[in-house]
């Protein structure tokens, strides 16, 4: 169970964001190595940790690739980036700087699984404006015999 419960967080966290982009706004674009990139309009509003309420807009780029390892599985790798910009209720400009890179390799039907995101999220505020920054590490091994292997999740923030 906690072997499922663990993928199914893994699975949840690529989709994490989808609340904030508008499903009506969209382009995809052409690049190399079979890479599909996906450019959305991004908006997204929250508290920052001087009580500062922010709105930011911008745009969310998602680049991904899946390539079949000729044995039934799949090597996926996907790179989010959003930049987007926004004034703060207090007058301070803000500007975000976000990337979130996901790998995983799946075998046939599944198993054995690896999946590894890592992700930089940064507000930064001109002037004396606080500067709000976070990383992060997920890392999920699952075996051919659906056992859990390797499990990490680490995160650091700061906001001065």
């Amino acid at each position: 169970m906690r072997k499922l419960i663990l993928l199914s967080c893994l699975t949840l966290s690529v989709f994490a964001f989808s609340s904030f982009i508008n499903p009506n706004a969209s382009a995809d674009i052409e690049a190399p190595n079979g890479a599909t990139v996906i450019e959305i309009p991004y908006f997204n509003s929250g508290p920052l940790c001087n009580g500062e309420f922010l709105e930011l807009t911008g745009t969310w780029q998602i680049i991904s690739n899946v390539h079949p390892d000729g044995n039934g599985g799949f090597h996926v790798v996907d790179h989010w980036h959003i930049k987007a910009s926004g004034i703060g209720t207090y007058g301070n400009e803000y500007k975000l700087n976000y990337s979130d890179n996901f790998v995983t390799n799946t075998g046939a039907g599944g198993l054995p699984f690896t999946g590894t995101n890592t992700s930089n999220f940064n507000i930064i505020g001109k002037g004396k404006a606080p500067n709000l920054k976070s990383w992060g590490v997920v890392h999920v091994t699952i075996n051919a015999n659906g056992d859990v292997t390797a499990d990490v999740n680490w995160s650091a923030f700061t906001c001065k």
